[in-house]
């Protein structure tokens, strides 16, 4: 009798061998339905492709003839809608080229003249005590009772001719140390030509944010000249004070009057009687006693200090610190007439 382990080997071998063989196929079975299912994707894949293309093309053919009959319209992406146009902010409405009413003026100024005038978005809403500024510009042409000028940064526009210092006729390039009107940083300014090196002109200003020596080039100026002139310093009486004013246009009328810029370029109207013309140029020596220019007043000093040329340093009667000033703010004591405060 064989042994038992023997008798075991012989009866599970062959059901081992069965079930091998079983799994062997099953496995084989999963792998081909695998492959199966994976050729069924990528046909339906490809049969997409190809309605696609299809599509793409019958959008590019020529639209069929009308049957009269009506038809569904293919929808539109949002990428082939036009988009809407942005709003645009409105135009500011043409400024008034005479705001304050003035009378009619000057327009003998031919086309190409330059001139000092106020800008158009100053003048938008504009009364007596607004502020101008007068900017470098051109003239361009005329309309009507008015001017068309050019700033250096914006369009042509009406403007009233009592709005701008004009170029004197006539004038003539200055000196070395005479006192000229000129444009700095694109603005009316007062100071003294120094010199003029490689056609340039060398100019100290008075009225800038400091009296250091500018080299100017293709700007507004001119030689400064006493008396009652457009862009001209002047004081003028008003209620017990000297108010100091730059001249800009006289006004015909009843009596003679002048458009003028008070402190922080204020607008006002000044009767020529009550002003007093400062010089463009004086030279007081120290110690003397002056009036000049602090917060828009006149008001009684003694100079401590002189640079020449056209700086002096005051020391006011009622005020601390000593401050600097240069012509067209400094001016002789006027006898029996009020210094201000």
């Amino acid at each position: 009798m064989p042994p038992l382990w023997s008798v075991l080997v012989e009866t599970i071998a062959p059901v081992l061998l069965a079930i091998r063989a079983t799994l062997a196929r099953a496995s084989s079975l999963v792998t081909v339905r695998g492959l199966l299912r994976t050729a069924a994707v990528s046909a339906k894949f490809g049969a997409l492709q190809a309605g696609l293309v299809m599509a793409g093309c019958a959008n590019d053919a020529p639209a069929p003839a009308e049957t009269g009959k009506p038809t569904a319209s293919a929808p539109t992406s949002s990428a082939a809608q036009v988009a809407a146009p942005v709003p645009q902010p409105p135009r500011p409405a043409v400024a008034n080229p005479n705001p304050l009413s003035l009378p009619a003026g000057n327009l003998d100024l031919a086309p190409g003249t330059r001139i000092f005038a106020v800008p158009e978005p100053m003048l938008r809403g504009a009364k007596l005590g607004s502020t101008f500024v007068l900017h470098a510009a051109r003239v361009v042409g005329r309309d009507g009772d008015s001017l068309l000028v050019q700033t250096r940064e914006g369009e042509p526009y009406k403007l009233h001719p009592s709005y701008l210092v004009a170029v004197p006729a006539g004038s003539r390039r200055p000196g070395v140390g005479q006192p000229v009107i000129a444009e700095w940083a694109g603005v009316l300014k007062h100071g003294v030509f120094r010199a003029t090196k490689k056609d340039r002109s060398i100019v100290r200003f008075f009225d800038a944010s400091d009296n250091a020596d500018r080299a100017l080039d293709d700007v507004i100026l001119f030689r400064a000249q006493d008396g009652f002139r457009p862009g001209n310093y002047a004081a003028a009486r008003s209620n017990g004070e000297s108010r100091h004013v730059v001249l800009l246009s006289p006004i015909d009328g009843g009596s003679k009057k002048w458009l003028a810029l008070g402190h922080a370029g204020a607008a006002t109207i000044v009767e020529e009687a009550d002003l007093t013309a400062i010089p463009v140029k004086w030279d007081p020596k120290e110690g003397a006693a002056v009036w000049a220019e602090f917060l828009g007043r006149m008001r009684p000093g003694i100079v401590e200090g002189i640079d020449a040329p056209g700086l002096f340093t005051i020391k006011f009667e009622r005020a601390g610190r000593p401050v600097t000033v240069g012509w067209g703010a400094i001016m002789p004591p006027l006898r029996g007439g009020p210094p201000g405060p």
